[in-house]
């Protein structure tokens, strides 16, 4: 039974339901545009789950080996300098690795960053294949009276505190901030069955250009 998501009284679990993968990885990418064959990655955050529990979080600059767009800098944030000295890609793809083997990757529209993944990945001659959790398809499945499923309206409608929006690391946060709410709000079961359901459906094409969150 679904609880009034708006009620302040309804507590906040410490850990995820049990419906959710045993291990998981929740991770965001900042980028230097929105096509995946063509743009780089310039920031990492990732938060390590295990038994509904985080169990590590980390973040890195990524140096894209390119100009930085000001709209990305204003959007994001991120300037140039902080880029500066920052690691390429294929000095932290083993690391990257290394968190997200045997777990399920779960992204904010994991097409998109599951798709930067994939081509950075590849530049580093490294093959990644995995079957992502989708958070905005999460949403759509468990909240299907709202029309719109952005991070920006789902910090909204749960009231979740976010300092830095479009930061890797707090943008990663904020999905384990929506999955805690929906914990409280959906049975093991329901949400068992949601991530079933939207882990046994393929991947789209991780070239296609998509919109991002």
């Amino acid at each position: 039974m679904q609880l009034n998501w708006l009620d302040n009284e309804t507590p906040t679990p410490a850990l995820l339901s049990k419906g959710f993968p045993e291990k998981m990885v929740l991770l965001d990418l900042e980028t230097t545009g929105g096509k995946a064959t063509y743009n780089r990655v310039i920031e990492i955050g990732l938060l390590v789950i295990e038994q509904g529990e985080v169990i590590e979080r980390w973040q890195s600059f990524i140096d894209p080996e390119t100009s930085l767009p000001p709209f990305i800098q204003k959007l994001t944030g991120i300037a140039p300098s902080m880029l500066n000295g920052a690691p390429l890609f294929a000095e932290i793809a083993e690391q990257l690795l290394g968190y997200l083997e045997g777990r399920t990757l779960v992204a904010h529209n994991a097409r998109f960053d599951y798709g930067f993944l994939k081509n950075e990945f590849q530049r580093a001659g490294i093959s990644y294949n995995a079957k992502p959790l989708c958070s905005v398809k999460f949403s759509r499945s468990l909240y299907p009276q709202f029309k719109r499923h952005g991070l920006d309206q789902i910090i909204k409608r749960f009231q979740l505190p976010i300092e830095n929006r479009h930061r890797a690391l707090d943008d990663a946060e904020m999905i384990q901030r929506f999955f805690l709410k929906s914990s409280a709000l959906f049975s093991d079961e329901e949400i068992a069955a949601t991530c079933t359901s939207l882990l046994k459906n393929p991947a789209l094409p991780p070239l296609l250009k998509s919109q991002r969150y």
